[in-house]
């Protein structure tokens, strides 16, 4: 598989805005009414970053998944494989490290320095980690393509990806198959979200918008300056049963472990036991659970952590 940062001038905003909607399908049905509806919205503020879009951002790094082995049209090889076995990954697990850094967690509720550093707003140094094998395990027994997964310029530490299926990837870049947004540190701000809803859509969907994101500030995880956050994970039809999941978060662990980040977080909802039950077995667990209710429409997730 292809990592590339989405463009919304050259890829397929219909079907990545449809991969959105199918992250959290059940609140965006309830809020909307509509599947198109509530796609429709989602490409639309796709689109709005068209005139943004930055392709010079690309050289700033969150984390570098250089794991993969690339085509021959570019200028790396790295013949990099992971193994996704459940077992094979929890043995990857640094005990000691998540001993150490249990201790650490658990000073943080009480206010108290974390690491030993004292965080003034620091920017955190995103130079390129250089292409060398992050291990030399098998996913799958077959070698998959790289892309490199890039950071935001430095004042905005979120990134939005699309998984492009390397078998058909030259000359071809909307044969899309999944999605990932990772975000470095703390999360943006509630406010700028609406703000931006607001901009670009009519005062209805905004609102529906901005009501979901008023449900996710309080059920999402709260995550620190050295986390990793998976926002969102979506995975085509086609491709759904066959691994692909766990490889894509086995490679986002790798290289967030090499990167030095102390957690890879995401939340998953109380209802969508199979996602559960997957991040269970890479070695994720439960460490807080949140749920609001408003207007009748209920909304709980587990907050869950990777500790590397």
């Amino acid at each position: 598989m292809i990592f590339k940062e989405f463009n919304p001038n050259k890829h397929d905003t219909r079907k990545v805005a449809e991969l959105i909607y199918s992250v959290d399908y059940r609140t965006n049905l309830k809020v909307f009414r509509s599947k198109e509806r509530a796609v429709l919205a989602i490409e639309t503020l796709l689109l709005s970053g068209k005139n943004n879009y930055n392709e010079k951002s690309s050289e700033d790094y969150i984390i570098d998944l250089n794991h993969h082995n690339q085509k021959n049209n570019t200028n790396i090889t790295n013949n990099q494989t992971y193994n996704t076995n459940s077992k094979s990954i929890k043995k990857t697990n640094n005990h000691d490290n998540k001993s150490n850094y249990n201790n650490k967690y658990n000073d943080r509720k009480n206010n108290k320095i974390i690491n030993d550093k004292i965080i003034n707003n620091k920017i955190i140094n995103d130079q390129s980690i250089d292409n060398q094998n992050i291990n030399n395990k098998s996913i799958n027994n077959k070698n998959v393509n790289n892309k490199n997964i890039n950071s935001n310029d430095l004042n905005n530490n979120s990134k939005f990806y699309i998984i492009l299926d390397e078998n058909n990837f030259e000359d071809n870049e909307d044969n899309i198959v999944g999605i990932i947004s990772l975000v470095k540190g703390k999360k943006g701000s509630l406010l700028k979200d609406i703000l931006l809803t607001l901009k670009n859509l009519n005062l209805l969907d905004s609102l529906r918008f901005s009501f979901i994101y008023i449900l996710d500030y309080f059920v999402l995880a709260k995550t620190l300056p050295d986390d990793i956050y998976l926002a969102e994970i979506a995975i085509d039809k086609s491709q759904r049963g066959n691994g692909m999941g766990t490889e894509i978060l086995s490679i986002i662990i790798e290289a967030a472990r090499k990167k030095r980040f102390k957690r890879v977080v995401l939340d998953a909802e109380f209802n969508n036991k199979g996602a559960i039950k997957l991040y269970k077995s890479l070695g994720f667990e439960i460490f807080d659970k949140k749920s609001i209710k408003l207007f009748k429409k209920e909304r709980g997730m587990y907050n869950m952590e990777y500790l590397l």
